[in-house]
């Protein structure tokens, strides 16, 4: 009768102690997938049967008995198991200083194993004190042992097979996720079964990850810890994109990730640990066993629980390196010729004509478009609207084979993240569904509010007020301090002076007391302090670079117009609109480039020339064909053609000279869609010197006409390369 009552005892703590084994191995990562735990735990019951009939027979060969009191020590040290309990069932030790709360599951084995061990030895002193008898039950013991111990060997093989089985992952798309405001292209991994994430993973430096809970995770909604794995697989098979059972698997890395809400956590794979030809990674988790007792204990499969984990990348990102980390800061709506930096009457810009001093100043630089989506594209492609496809607030592709700035960075190991301020309710919003996000890790295009003064009567909620230039700043500089010395591409566009109105966080600025002020007072008011913030900002970024070399670009996607103010070419509006006015198109440039001396430049420029001039800063060739040159290698002289509108218009800047032309075509199809009018002919210089254009197609008429020309078979070359494309339907916009 005590014989079996051993076994089932014996049998108990080898399954505890299985449990207790999967359980540590799914929490550090190890371990994935229902079948393979099912098999861990057998395989841990059969070798701890083995082991403890083996010493139960070398007991009674080496000392035979009969006596029933070493069978009962070892029953009670097999339930000795129970100690684990508490622990498999998610209770913890409050007492427990926080040092050794990392190792509390190490603590529960060692009370098992210390009490198992004292046991076994009163179970060897037994024997030494019982009546002697023959040595055939040894015998018995070791032949359940030789058992036990072949049942064993036999699972812990087909638990190694089930768990180093690429099939036991899945192919994963990424899709466009938002959590906390910041969107990164994330795949959802279901807890206990991996992700395969096919990709290039070739080259130098680290590989690095995002994770974070889904914002709508109740379950998890405070926060909570996930067990991460990441295997790399190489070979063939792998590299070409299947998943093959031949395929060379690695266990690469494990870690601990302590989640917050609302936040993308980052993983780091340091680089030493991948191995050559790394065709996919597989990415598995999960989550610290808690209440959930069933699931712990492997009741149910994993995933079936319906948890999952919002996993982004992994990216290659360079460490080490001397290539200089890029911050692009443009502020919409901010035009050179309401800032002090040119000469405004006004002290508008202090901060930014301060930290000039050392920066590269292009006084005569230009906006390929008076539109934030087709200029930012400008900026990030190199190319002319006409050439990547977003004219008028219409944002179609880019052509096959073009690559945005954050594109052509990341794949050189940058990390990339962008702060846009996208409402996601018309078509300038640089939102996430826009083609400038493309190759950008994290993304972030809330526009961030505060509540506002208490409406009168105190009867209404305060009407809710744009919280401005701090909020995103700050957050933007909190990511670069995150980056520690790792190279990155931070781009950041400021919305606050797109339509300025009157806060009282401004103070009083140039308002002036008992007047009504204008609009360009407003405007005024409100850019200096956004000077304010953008001072502060720079110095924090200046700090966290940590020796690195850091190349800045600070510009504006477009100016804003307050010479007249229903003056808006065929946009037609109120002061302070955008236009193909020389108010509108020319914009600050500023560039402190690492090692190079500041100095002003008279040399016409382009926000398509900011593309070229990083790459070549970065260690990249420039593509052929770009419309824009490096700033530092340019020559003197070159014509600028800015668009904008729907008839497309068209503005070139030639010499001293601009002439404006209304087309009267559609941009995407060049069909007629009113008649085309000259809206204006000027001397640049002029205007500058007198803040007003006027008009010189009387005066030259036949130079006008060349640039009529000029333009219409610029218009005609692009669309005759089919460059431009009628834009598909796109989705509904981002609340």
């Amino acid at each position: 009768m005590l014989v079996p009552l051993h076994m089932v005892t014996v049998l108990l703590a080898g399954g505890l102690a299985g449990l207790w084994a999967r359980r540590m191995l799914a929490s550090l990562g190890w371990l994935s997938g229902f079948e393979s735990g099912v098999l861990l735990v057998a395989a841990v019951c059969a070798a701890w049967a083995a082991g403890q009939f083996a010493y139960m027979a070398a007991v009674r060969l080496l000392k035979p008995t009969r006596s029933p009191v070493p069978l009962l020590c070892d029953m009670a040290a097999q339930c000795c198991a129970l100690a684990l309990v508490p622990w498999l069932l998610g209770v913890s030790l409050p007492m427990l200083p926080p040092v050794l709360l990392k190792v509390e599951p190490l603590l529960f084995l060692g009370v098992f194993l210390g009490a198992h061990a004292l046991l076994k030895l009163v179970v060897f002193f037994a024997a030494l004190d019982a009546r002697p008898a023959g040595r055939l039950g040894g015998l018995g013991w070791l032949a359940c042992a030789a058992l036990a111990l072949a049942g064993a060997a036999g699972f812990q093989r087909a638990f190694a097979l089930t768990a180093a089985d690429p099939g036991a992952a899945q192919a994963a798309d990424a899709a466009w996720t938002r959590v906390g405001g910041t969107w990164a292209e994330a795949r959802e991994v279901p807890e206990g079964v991996g992700a395969r994430v096919f990709g290039d993973y070739a080259g130098e430096g680290d590989l690095v990850l995002y994770a974070a809970l889904p914002d709508d995770d109740g379950a998890e909604g405070e926060g909570a810890t996930a067990h991460m794995t990441v295997r790399v697989e190489r070979g063939a098979a792998a590299a070409a994109g299947a998943a093959d059972a031949g395929a060379d698997i690695t266990p690469v890395h494990t870690h601990e990730v302590p989640l917050e809400p609302g936040k993308w956590t980052e993983l780091r794979l340091p680089a030493d640990a991948l191995p050559a030809n790394a065709g996919a990674v597989v990415v598995a988790w999960t989550g610290r066993p808690a209440a959930e007792w069933m699931r712990q204990l492997g009741v149910h499969p994993p995933s079936n629980t319906g948890r999952k984990l919002l996993v982004a990348g992994p990216w290659r990102v360079a460490r080490g390196a001397d290539t200089p980390s890029v911050v692009l800061l443009a502020v919409e709506g901010l035009a050179a010729e309401n800032t002090s930096l040119h000469g405004y009457h006004r002290d508008t810009t202090p901060n930014l004509k301060k930290w000039a001093e050392t920066a590269s100043v292009f006084e005569q630089a230009y906006t390929p478009a008076p539109e934030a989506a087709a200029a930012a594209m400008s900026l990030a492609t190199g190319l002319h609207p006409l050439r990547h496809g977003t004219v008028a607030g219409r944002t179609a592709p880019p052509p096959a084979g073009i690559r945005t700035l954050a594109e052509h960075l990341r794949a050189r190991g940058y990390h990339t993240a962008a702060f846009t301020e996208g409402r996601g309710a018309d078509g300038d919003d640089l939102t996430v569904e826009t083609a400038f996000s493309r190759g950008f890790m994290r993304f972030n295009d809330v526009f961030p509010m505060e509540p506002g003064a208490p409406e009168p009567g105190g009867n209404a909620p305060p009407t809710p007020r744009p919280a401005g230039a701090r909020v995103t700043l700050d957050r933007a500089a909190e990511w670069v301090e995150e980056r520690g010395g790792d190279p990155y591409l931070l781009c950041v566009r400021l919305r606050e002076l797109r339509n300025p109105v009157r806060l009282a966080r401004y103070g009083e600025g140039f308002l002036g007391k008992g007047r009504t002020p204008a609009p360009v007072d407003i405007y005024d008011t409100a850019l200096l302090d956004v000077d304010r913030q953008i001072g502060a900002f720079l110095a924090r970024v200046e700090a966290a670079a940590q020796g690195r070399p850091l190349l800045v670009v600070v510009t504006s996607l477009y100016g804003l117009d307050f010479t007249e103010p229903d003056r808006g070419s065929w946009r037609r509006g109120a002061a302070g609109r955008p236009s193909l006015r020389e108010s509108s198109l020319r914009v600050p440039l500023l560039v402190r480039i690492p090692g190079e001396a500041g100095r002003t430049r008279k040399t016409p420029a382009s926000l398509a020339d900011v593309l070229p001039t990083v790459l070549a800063r970065a260690g990249a060739t420039p593509p052929a064909g770009l419309d824009g040159a490096d700033l530092q290698r340019q020559g003197d002289f070159r014509d600028l053609i800015s668009v904008q509108g729907n008839p497309l218009g068209l503005s070139v800047r030639s010499g001293r000279w601009r002439f404006t032309w209304q087309s009267g075509l559609d941009p995407f199809t060049l069909a007629s869609t009113g008649a085309e009018s000259v809206v204006e002919f000027m001397d640049v210089y002029q205007f500058r010197a007198q803040k007003a254009g006027a008009d010189a197609r009387a005066r030259e008429p036949e130079l006008a006409g060349e640039f009529r020309r000029q333009l219409e078979a610029f218009l005609r070359a692009h669309h005759a390369a089919q460059t431009v494309q009628p834009p598909e339907p796109g989705p509904a916009p981002v609340p």
